[in-house]
C-alpha cells in the first residue's frame, strides 16, 4: 500500500517537525514561592468567546478555543500550589464585551490582571513569536509596564521566539493618544509594546498591573501545530507562572496580607 505508507511517513515528518522544537527548549526551573508570598488573586480572561471568535488555524481551530484551553490550564497549575486564587472572565463559549473584561477584574480586587491572545497575520503566514502588551492610558501603568517586562524576560528564558515585528521600534508618546501609534515597542531586546490608545478596552481600565500577551501566530502553521500539543501548554504555562510570581517577589509584593 505505497500511497498509506507515504501517508504515514508525511506524518512522522510533520511530527518530528513539531517536536524537535519543543523538545530544544530549555527546561523551566520549578518555581520557589518565597516567604510572605501569602495567597494572591489573579483574574485571566481568555481572550474572544462567543460570535467574537478571533483568528482561526489552517485546520479551522479558532482563537477563542485556544486561549481558553491555555487560561484554564493556568488556573490549574497556580490553584494547585495553593498560593493563587484564580479567576477567569469567561469559563466557557459566550460572549463577552472587551469592555466588561477588566471591570471584572477591579470587581475581583485582583493583584493581577492577565489577558491572553493568539496572534494572527494572513498575508505573511511565517511569521511567528509572542509579544506582550501594555497600555500607557491604565491605572499603574508603570508598575504593568514592568510586569510586562518580567513577563516577557520569562517567556525568552523557556525559549519562545519573540515577535520584535508588531510595532514601532521605538515608543512615541503622543498628546492625542487618538493619534498615536497601534503599538510601539517599548524594550531593547524584549517584545514589549505599549498600546497608547484606549480604542481596544481588554485592558484598560484595569486598575491592577496588567498586560495582554499574544502567546504565538495561528497562522504560522509550525507554531499554530506546536501550541496545540499538551507538552507546549505545560512549557508555555510554567513559564507563565514564573513570570508572575517572579513580578510579584522583584517588586515588594509579597509583604503583603493574605486575601480572605
Amino acid at each position: 500500500m505505497p500511497v498509506v505508507g507515504g501517508v504515514f511517513a508525511a506524518l512522522i515528518v510533520v511530527y518530528l517537525i513539531v517536536m524537535i522544537p519543543i523538545w530544544r527548549l530549555p527546561a523551566v526551573p520549578e518555581v520557589v514561592y518565597p516567604n510572605g508570598f501569602g495567597v494572591k488573586v489573579l483574574v485571566i480572561d481568555p481572550g474572544h468567546g462567543g460570535e467574537n471568535e478571533g483568528a482561526r488555524t489552517w485546520w479551522g481551530e479558532r482563537e477563542k478555543a485556544r486561549n481558553l484551553r491555555y487560561a484554564r490550564a493556568l488556573k490549574r497549575r497556580l490553584e494547585a500550589t495553593g498560593r493563587w486564587v484564580v479567576h477567569l472572565t469567561r469559563d466557557e463559549d459566550r460572549d463577552l464585551p472587551n469592555s466588561a473584561r477588566p471591570l471584572i477584574a477591579n470587581a475581583f480586587h485582583a493583584d493581577l490582571y492577565l489577558c491572553l491572545h493568539a496572534n494572527a497575520n494572513a498575508p505573511d503566514l511565517t511569521q511567528r513569536g509572542f509579544a506582550v502588551i501594555w497600555y500607557l492610558a491604565q491605572d499603574n501603568a508603570e508598575r504593568s509596564h514592568r510586569f510586562a517586562d518580567v513577563m516577557a524576560a520569562s517567556l525568552a528564558a523557556a525559549g519562545l521566539t519573540p515577535d520584535r515585528t508588531m510595532g514601532r521600534p521605538f515608543m512615541v508618546r503622543h498628546a492625542d493618544p487618538d493619534t498615536a501609534p497601534a503599538y510601539a515597542l517599548t524594550h531593547d531586546t524584549l517584545p514589549v509594546y505599549v498600546r497608547e490608545r484606549t480604542d481596544h478596552r481588554m485592558v484598560y481600565p484595569a486598575t491592577m498591573p496588567a498586560v495582554l500577551i499574544e502567546t504565538h501566530y495561528l497562522t504560522d502553521l509550525g507554531e499554530a501545530t506546536r501550541f496545540t500539543t499538551k507538552a507546549m501548554t505545560d512549557h508555555v504555562v510554567r513559564a507563565l507562572e514564573a513570570g508572575l510570581v517572579g513580578f510579584l517577589t522583584t517588586n515588594n509584593d509579597v509583604a503583603e496580607a493574605p486575601h480572605s
